[in-house]
């Protein structure tokens, strides 16, 4: 058993053929966004870019290459094959599908910034016995 990022779990089992089978029960999730630099020399093309970059039909897309989830609702409808393969629905295989993410918990930042350092000593520690 182990903690992995669900894209590589993902290849490893599909492309790789290796025994992996990801559990979804229970999956920590985090939420990320996109940020401009405030002075950006390219405001407008990089507001475009992240205009682009989160509309729904690219977010989809991408999703057909990788298994990380699209964080848009409106995506997941149109996410079809792996585009590695061209058989394998990716749908059951994103962690933003609606089954994946019935015993999700989010990750919280709060929480790993003021535990991090200690929680990370005390694994070692532990690791290390």
């Amino acid at each position: 058993m182990s903690a992995a990022y669900n894209g590589r779990i993902f290849n490893a089992a599909i492309t790789e053929g290796q025994p992996f089978e990801i559990i979804w029960d229970g999956q920590v999730y985090e939420v990320e966004g996109m940020v401009i630099p405030k002075g950006a020399p390219n405001m407008e093309a990089a507001l475009e870019f992240v205009k682009f970059a989160t509309s729904t039909e690219p977010q989809a897309a991408a999703a057909e290459w990788i298994s990380y989830g699209p964080p848009r609702q409106s995506s997941s409808a149109l996410v079809g094959m792996f585009k590695g393969d061209g058989t394998t629905e990716m749908a059951p295989h994103l962690p933003t599908s609606a089954a994946n993410l019935t015993n999700a918990l989010n990750s919280s930042h709060d929480f790993w910034a003021d535990r991090e350092t200690e929680l990370n000593e005390r694994l070692n520690a532990w690791l290390s016995q």
